[in-house]
């Protein structure tokens, strides 16, 4: 398809896209900074986290405060976490949203059982509804593609006690 053959986008429908993108950028960019209280302001009151692909463990139904407190616990004691969300690509259908994107987590912890660096791609396939004049996120399914170097970082950080 061409420019010239693409159809045209209504003004609603292309500030509902542009949103989208920003809102799913904006996910991982409070992820890595902790700004928690900013993240929350992004999920529906309540949100499903699908990481059984990577994990095997089912999926859970939560608010906004179970997933701050799911992930807080174990990202906090990284040294730094980098989520590149991009290449969004989003289905509208009302005031209800699909939109998959793909992802590249990058994890760091200095610790002296293997490798500081654990990086995850895939995709995140977000669902999303309208509430008033902004969209949130309903739920988060992660499609892990590809991983390289030491994964027990992960579990290196959620058995430490506290957070930097």
């Amino acid at each position: 398809m061409t420019v010239t053959d693409a159809p045209a986008v209504p003004g609603r429908e292309l500030a509902d896209r542009w949103a989208i993108t920003e809102l799913t950028a904006e996910f991982g960019l409070r992820v890595d900074t902790h700004e928690w209280d900013r993240l929350v302001q992004l999920l529906a009151p309540t949100v499903v986290i699908d990481y059984s692909r990577l994990h095997g463990k089912d999926p859970i139904t939560t608010d906004p405060a179970g997933v701050v407190g799911t992930w807080r616990g174990v990202l906090e004691n990284l040294k730094v976490t980098q989520h590149l969300i991009t290449g969004q690509v989003i289905e509208l259908s009302g005031d209800t949203a699909k939109c998959t994107a793909n992802l590249v987590a990058a994890h760091h912890l200095p610790n002296d059982s293997g490798a500081p660096d654990w990086t995850l791609g895939g995709r995140y396939e977000f669902a999303l509804e309208r509430a008033e004049d902004r969209w949130l996120i309903t739920a988060v399914v992660l499609f892990p593609l590809w991983a390289t170097g030491n994964r027990t970082i992960m579990q290196l950080a959620g058995s430490r006690n506290t957070t930097r």
